[in-house]
This record gives C-alpha cells, sequence and structure tokens, in this order.
C-alpha cells in the first residue's frame, strides 16, 4: 500500500491579482475603492500558490511599517504579505475558517 504525500508548495505565486474571482469581491477592489489596508482585517481570501493551487485564508492584521497583511491559513500557517503582489481572491465567509 503506497502511501501518497502531499506537497505543499514552498512560496505563494506573486504576480498581478486575480480579477477574475466570483466570490463578490475581487483582487484588490476594496483597496481601489477607497479602503484602507487595515480595513480588510477578518477578511476572507484565497490565495495562489506557484503549483496552482488555491489556499484559504484570513486577514488578521497589519503591519503598517512594512505594508504587510498578516494571513492566517485554515491550516494553521501564517505568512506575512505585501497583497498587491500577490494572486489571491476574496471570499465568502464560511463555517470553517480562521477567526482572529
Amino acid at each position: 500500500q503506497q502511501q501518497q504525500q502531499q506537497q505543499q508548495p514552498q512560496q505563494p505565486q506573486q504576480t498581478q491579482p486575480d480579477l477574475t474571482a466570483d466570490a463578490g469581491l475581487h483582487g484588490l477592489a476594496p483597496l481601489e475603492g477607497g479602503a484602507q489596508p487595515a480595513q480588510l482585517l477578518g477578511y476572507r481570501l484565497e490565495l495562489k500558490w506557484s503549483s496552482g493551487r488555491w489556499y484559504r485564508g484570513t486577514i488578521c492584521e497589519y503591519n503598517s511599517g512594512k505594508r504587510k497583511h498578516k494571513v492566517v491559513y485554515d491550516d494553521g500557517e501564517v505568512r506575512w504579505y505585501y497583497l498587491p503582489e500577490m494572486v489571491f481572491r476574496f471570499v465568502k465567509e464560511d463555517e470553517e475558517w480562521v477567526k482572529c
């Protein structure tokens, strides 16, 4: 019996935001609409990793000095990102999500 190991990508893909998501809020829409970065706290999003897979998380903090958001993924992993460089999309809240 072979055990399949799921490989986690090492780095998220860093290119232009995906503006084609159909979850209601798209790419940087809240930022382009005049929202300040700190106003994104609590937003749910999916980030596209270099493997092409999307991973869900919650924006839990914002560091204004570094201009980065802290994303806590649903599996517990924590990463800091400068969101304008990332491929991501906002998603609707679901029942199984990380609350900050």
